[in-house]
């Protein structure tokens, strides 16, 4: 069984100084994403503990599928984007990255 998540859709043009200053929000739900403004599949997943962590949400073949691309500090915002765009070519080829990466 399959369970359906719903993530927030907060966007904004994300940047080095915005993710750093990003918390968790006890209050709100429990998987927060700062989605990018600039490429509207990347966002920003933010963790009780404090830790980030690039994601990329896609659909394929009628299921979504949320990635993570890798974490905040360990690659930047930039390279994030790059991945992404990758990313979302491979399934824009109807390939599954998630699935290639197993």
């Amino acid at each position: 069984m399959q369970s359906t998540v719903t993530y927030e859709r907060r966007r904004a043009k994300l940047t080095k100084t915005l993710i750093d200053r990003l918390e968790y929000d006890i209050g709100g739900p429990a998987q927060q994403v700062l989605w990018d403004a600039e490429i509207p599949n990347l966002g920003v997943r933010i963790y009780p503990t404090g830790k980030r962590t690039f994601v990329v949400q896609y659909s394929l073949h009628g299921r979504w599928r949320l990635m993570a691309v890798d974490r905040y500090g360990v690659i930047t915002l930039d390279e994030a984007r790059k991945r992404a765009k990758k990313t979302l070519g491979e399934v824009s080829q109807d390939r599954d990255p998630l699935e290639l990466r197993r």
